[in-house]
């Protein structure tokens, strides 16, 4: 009997510890750094409203974003937003949203991942006409 007890708690430690693998190398803070309509090259964010915002990854499924460096949670400040996510090797689908009573939104579900590497994200949003996203690692 304290066999059969000792194999279940020894299982139950390696799904736990399974539970907690290291998380994928999207996990971390990004920011906006290059933008690509169809057919035409990169360009800078530069001087737009995509300098100012970073995305957070987070190991949890959640997503958090700064404005100019600073944390914020208001949706109206950033409207449309996804606020969590599930991810595999070619895409991250978007699963809840932050809501602005202020803005009617028709959000992105889904960013299909084109490169993904220890500095440079490159995404294209999965709706028709959408332009490629490229960001940078920043933490």
């Amino acid at each position: 009997m304290h066999r059969i007890v000792l194999i279940i708690g020894i299982a139950l430690m390696l799904v736990n510890c399974r539970e907690q693998s290291p998380a994928p190398a999207l996990v971390g803070r990004w920011k906006y750094i290059g933008i690509q309509q169809q057919d035409s090259a990169w360009t800078s964010v530069a001087g737009t409203y995509y300098e100012q915002v970073e995305v957070k990854f987070r190991a949890d499924g959640k997503i958090d974003y700064y404005l100019n460096n600073t944390l914020t949670t208001d949706p109206c400040k950033i409207p449309c937003i996804p606020i969590a996510y599930t991810y595999t090797a070619e895409q991250l689908t978007f699963t809840d949203w932050a809501s602005c009573p202020y803005v009617d939104c028709a959000p992105v579900t889904a960013w299909n991942i084109l490169r993904l590497d220890g500095t440079i994200l490159e995404v294209v949003p999965d709706s028709p006409s959408s332009p490629k996203l490229r960001l940078e690692r920043t933490k």
